[in-house]
């Protein structure tokens, strides 16, 4: 093994979609079951107090692929393609000498776009013919946005029959299993009004035991070459709605045994504000009861324990190639879930800590102090830094924001940031769009907004200037948001700080790009 080998990790970040920071055990759940990620945790850091930068799935994994601010690589919501002018990790660590595999959901272009431009759009339900979009996804495996080996899964549920390489796979392999992603195939009797049910997917046939097999197949690629490190990019689609785990995990958890969620009788107010309104009254949720409340956590908890057995067998196939020890594992989620917290479900532009709050756990062999907690506030932003850091680039490629976690990880200080900054430019889709699912849609209100965030050690500070409405939490007096201290109860000088450091969040965060030329 040559020098530069030993110096150059294996990188493996994995990450789920929509999940909670405190959906897992090492979080402090008292309910879940999730061993190997709280043995992750055990070996590495564990971020107690991790923020996205937009608790949305495209604009968070473009932050996630780029290392840049929303309002850097300009995809701020859902439906808007990552500009192919960005430069992504994995063109950086490709650079490097890294392999680069993507396995699992992407989501970097919208699935509704122009399947001529963008191959997540080639979906039989956009347009797409079923002999040409499966033609197309036999032969398709990459380049993608730096990745050169590209297994995808799209969408959720039933979505994922659609396109990519698993809806391929089932539609060859398993054709008499279609039809069991839908809902009015669920193992028992079920509301259809909600996304929540069992799921008669087999579990072999799921799309996390696919991702999980297709991840290990990367690995034994890769570890064929003893001299070229592997960068995987592993995407899980769940705990993502809709919530409908497979059997054993269906039963793994009894709704009657799931708490609550958190709220407040009032909270909002006699009048919500109209943002809030919209997702309060979204669909059928303002009139959902506490059985199926309760149900849905339960789902959401199967779903989540899932997960971690996949990444428990991921870990074993590390150590069984000799590979564990000198392997990077980062996990995280691309933004949280409402879960019904403050009678919101879902997610949208309402910044509570359980929709930006995020799991963030590092195991850096050599690096990173085995069992250590981070209470410091920590940002999605550092993430694309600090694997670049461990790959060996110093300095940083122009145009990465955000810094290392290694010193933080290392113990070597409390914390690399003030303020972690999120941002949130909402666009209504046109009133007249004709939609499945309309009524339950993220942006389908009719008015255009601007929403920033900054969640500091102590407070989070959301400010909407279109509706001169802001909020204030004091975390540490009131974890559970439950109190806006913005309209009454803030002190002027506590006010004056919060914007001056949303001010000064909002200069530091400029794009830094294009780089101007050094001529006279």
């Amino acid at each position: 093994m040559t020098e530069q080998r030993q110096q150059q990790p294996n990188i493996l970040f994995i990450h789920t979609d929509q999940q909670r920071a405190d959906s897992l055990a090492c979080y402090g759940n008292r309910v879940v079951r999730t061993p190997h990620l709280d043995q992750l945790a055990q070996e590495g850091v564990l971020f107690e107090n991790a923020h996205c930068t937009h608790p949305l799935c495209m604009p968070s994994r473009a932050t996630l692929l780029t290392g840049r601010y929303n309002r850097a690589h300009k995809l701020y919501r859902n439906g808007i393609p990552l500009r192919e002018e960005e430069t992504t990790i994995a063109e950086l660590l490709k650079q490097r000498g890294y392999r680069t595999g993507l396995i699992g959901k992407a989501h970097f272009t919208p699935y509704t776009g122009d399947p001529a431009l963008h191959p997540e759009a080639v979906q039989v339900n956009n347009g797409v013919s079923h002999d040409d979009c499966w033609a197309y996804w036999s032969q398709f495996q990459g380049p993608y946005y730096g990745f050169d080996h590209v297994q995808m899964s799209m969408g959720h549920g039933s979505y994922g029959m659609y396109g990519g390489h698993y809806g391929l796979w089932v539609h060859r392999e398993h054709p008499e299993h279609v039809r069991l992603f839908a809902q009015d195939a669920a193992l028992e009797p079920t509301d259809p009004r909600y996304p929540s049910w069992k799921s008669a997917v087999p579990l072999e046939l799921h799309s996390s035991t696919w991702i999980t097999e297709k991840t290990i197949e990367f690995i034994d690629g890769a570890s064929g070459d003893a001299d070229q490190p592997f960068y995987a990019w592993v995407g899980f689609q769940e705990p993502h709605e809709p919530f409908n785990p497979p059997k054993p995990y269906c039963d793994m958890y009894r709704p009657e045994d799931m708490p609550l969620p958190v709220r407040r009788a009032g909270e909002w107010g006699e009048q919500p504000p109209s943002h809030v309104g919209h997702y309060l009254n979204r669909g059928h949720w303002a009139s959902i009861s506490e059985e199926k409340e309760r149900e849905i956590i339960a789902h959401y908890y199967g779903n989540v324990t899932l997960v971690d057995d996949c990444i428990g067998r991921i870990v074993e196939a590390l150590k069984q190639r000799g590979l564990y020890d000198n392997t990077i594992i980062v996990f995280t989620s691309d933004h949280g879930e409402w879960l019904g917290d403050h009678s919101l479900w879902l997610k949208g532009a309402v910044h509570t800590r359980g929709l930006t709050r995020v799991p963030l756990i590092v195991r850096w062999p050599g690096v990173a102090s085995e069992g250590r907690r981070v209470s410091s506030v920590a940002s999605l932003i550092d993430v694309v830094p600090t694997l670049l850091d461990a790959a060996g680039a110093d300095p940083l490629p122009y145009g990465v924001q955000g810094t290392t976690l290694r010193h933080v990880a290392a113990g070597e200080t409390k914390g690399n940031r003030s303020y972690a900054l999120i941002e949130h430019r909402h666009e209504p889709y046109h009133l007249n769009l004709e939609i499945e699912g309309e009524a339950n849609v993220i942006n389908k209100t009719s008015t255009e907004f601007h929403m920033k965030s900054i969640i500091t050690d102590q407070y989070r500070f959301t400010y909407m200037p279109s509706y001169t409405y802001a909020e204030c939490f004091d975390l540490e007096k009131d974890p559970e948001e439950l109190h806006n201290l913005w309209p009454d109860l803030l002190k002027p000088s506590v006010r004056e700080r919060l914007f001056q450091m949303m001010l000064d969040a909002l200069i530091e965060t400029e794009d830094p790009l294009p780089r101007r030329q050094w001529i006279v």
